[in-house]
């Protein structure tokens, strides 16, 4: 199968748009399918043996180190000579938007997939009118697709009372090679911390719409406990600065072992977004063997089974997370079953089998293409050029 993947975000990048993407990429080539990218200009040119096609762009509204590319013309060309049996729109907005029409008018089959709650974003950076703009957008675009992907359950349930149409679950994946529970005392004192300290590790973008000060507040009146912050993003060198006198790392961005190790070397993960779409840096964390302290969301609470796994604080109530800090810190036998449990959790989740049911899914949007261009009347003007 040769397959276009068009993305908005790719590596040198990291969120997990672009760990989920990249994780596909190598499976879908190791399962012997064709895959070539393209994405905004700024991304690397290959990645495992895949091409990267780079198309020019602007800054993103409230990233300016990102970029998004412009759709038409430029993208036209390039990925009709790919020659894709499907186009895969990975969280459709410009590049994507120019994905989709190219789909539609040279009838290729389209699947698009949900991964950034743009609609949440609006109100957490002060433009609410843009809420509604966002599902609408998003909306129409998602229902040009034969099918369109959600990353959680919750994000199914939440897309289909938008409106969204012929939506579909695209299960999670975890690396498991990279992240299990390992002893790295010698990463606490890396962040020359005592052994001893009870150590909560966030990690993700250092970014408005992720709350961070809803767990940087608290640490003011928390001693006793240490908070690494792991990442980057445009709200890095604010917080540094706002909470420079409390118990606060920013490690900046790790990768691979470090990472790895980041987790390992923690004694509670802390996460109090609750504009995620998945939320994989918590299961990145239940499989390295921490125990998470969060804010509820419905793709969290997917992840967080009957507080066996992790437990919750008020995001409105600094209380409630100091609170659950000091009464975590004490218990040591519940975070030892908080740990088993997450772990064992965590083992349902792999790359391959999400490879998998990606693969069912563009099998059935071809299957749909097909059914559809052999109804000469649900065709987008007409008979196009680029259908041999």
């Amino acid at each position: 199968m040769r397959i276009a993947l068009v993305t908005e975000t790719f590596l040198p990048a990291t969120d997990g748009i672009v760990t989920r993407l990249t994780h596909t990429i190598r499976n879908l080539t190791q399962k012997g399918h064709e895959v070539r990218v393209f994405a905004p200009a700024g991304s690397v040119s290959s990645f495992s043996g895949v091409e990267v096609t780079s198309l020019p762009g602007f800054p993103y509204p409230f990233y300016p180190e990102k970029r998004f590319a412009w759709p038409l013309p430029a993208l036209v060309k390039p990925l009709l000579d790919a020659k894709p049996d499907v186009i895969h729109a990975a969280g459709p907005i410009v590049l994507g938007m120019g994905a989709v029409l190219i789909a539609k008018r040279c009838h290729i089959p389209l699947v698009a997939s949900y991964h950034t709650h743009l609609a949440v974003y609006a109100k957490r950076y002060n433009v609410p009118f843009l809420g509604p703009v966002s599902w609408f957008y998003l909306r129409n675009l998602h229902n040009l697709a034969d099918v369109s992907l959600a990353t959680s359950h919750a994000m199914v349930r939440e897309l289909r009372e938008h409106g969204f149409r012929r939506m579909r679950y695209w299960p999670r994946g975890l690396d498991h090679a990279a992240f299990q529970p390992q002893d790295t005392p010698e990463k606490k004192r890396a962040w020359s911390l005592r052994d001893d300290r009870f150590t909560l590790l966030y990690v993700g973008r250092i970014a408005h719409e992720k709350d961070l000060r809803t767990i940087l507040e608290p640490m003011k009146l928390l001693p006793e406990a240490h908070l690494i912050l792991v990442g980057d993003g445009p709200a890095r060198a604010e917080l540094t600065v706002d909470y420079a006198s409390a118990n606060v790392t920013f490690a900046g961005p790790l990768y691979g072992r470090d990472l790895a190790e980041a987790y390992a070397s923690a004694d509670l993960f802390v996460f109090p977004s609750v504009t995620e779409t998945l939320g994989l840096v918590v299961m990145e964390a239940m499989a390295s063997g921490l125990p998470v302290l969060a804010v509820k969301s419905e793709p969290t609470l997917e992840l967080l089974k009957g507080e066996r796994n992790g437990t919750w604080f008020d995001g409105a109530d600094p209380s409630t997370f100091i609170a659950q800090v000091r009464a975590l810190s004490q218990d040591v036998d519940r975070l030892t079953e908080m740990t088993a449990f997450g772990v064992l959790r965590a083992q349902r989740w792999n790359w391959d089998h999400a490879t998998d049911e990606l693969i069912r899914t563009y099998d059935a949007a071809i299957r749909l293409a097909k059914w559809k261009r052999a109804r000469p009347e649900r065709r987008m003007g007409g008979e196009p050029v680029c259908v041999e």
